[in-house]
């Protein structure tokens, strides 16, 4: 469970996200950045809305196998699977593809269960704000609407994010949604400059 419950974390994200720009389609790994920023934000909103606690925080014969700073409604692994992996398999358009993605949105979800950190509730709302994330942004993509992409990266993740607070507070979460806007700035414009110059990447014209 610790396993599946990984693939929702933010850390995976950084590996895949970048993958996605750099290697795959820049198209595709900006929309991704922009679901995956967008769905954090909604969840921080919603979890500062509710103030809701975890199970294990409100007794004590719930086990918890993962700790969690944050508050417990929606879950942010729910709601961020379905977002991204819902809209990749909107993008991907492949049936195989979407059975692999339904099946690791759910299992996501139980496992969030299984480890004592979320109640139902907080999975299915989670699992409702992502999906309905993405008809949203399908929505805006067929008109066409530019939005602001910020994605993940490693250096910059990691390092951050040991020196700025990881508490469930707003100063916490501004200096969170720096650290993801300085990430994406060395994806989408630094990294690649430098890439270029190093002779490891050529673009085409």
């Amino acid at each position: 469970m610790l396993a599946i419950t990984a693939l929702g974390y933010e850390e995976f994200f950084v590996l895949l996200l970048p993958t996605l720009y750099w290697c795959v389609d820049q198209m595709v790994g900006l929309r991704a950045g922009i679901i995956l920023m967008s769905a954090n934000t909604f969840n921080t909103f919603f979890k500062f809305l509710f103030h809701s606690p975890r199970p294990y925080w409100i007794s004590d014969d719930v086990i918890a196998y993962s700790h969690e700073t944050s508050f417990g409604l929606p879950s942010g692994h729910a709601q961020i699977a379905a977002s991204v992996w819902g809209w990749l398999a909107v993008e991907v358009k492949k049936r195989w593809f979407t059975i692999v993605a339904v099946v690791l949105i759910f299992s996501i979800g139980i496992s969030r269960l299984y480890l004592g950190v979320h109640f139902f509730s907080d999975v299915l709302l989670g699992w409702f704000l992502g999906v309905l994330l993405v008809f949203l942004f399908m929505r805006w993509q067929e008109k066409n609407l530019s939005m602001v992409f910020t994605s993940d990266l490693v250096v910059l993740y990691f390092g951050l994010g040991f020196v700025f607070p990881d508490n469930a507070d707003f100063l916490s979460y501004t200096l969170r949604l720096l650290r993801y806007s300085l990430i994406g700035l060395w994806v989408s414009w630094l990294g690649p400059v430098l890439f270029e110059k190093l002779g490891i990447l050529e673009f085409e014209c």
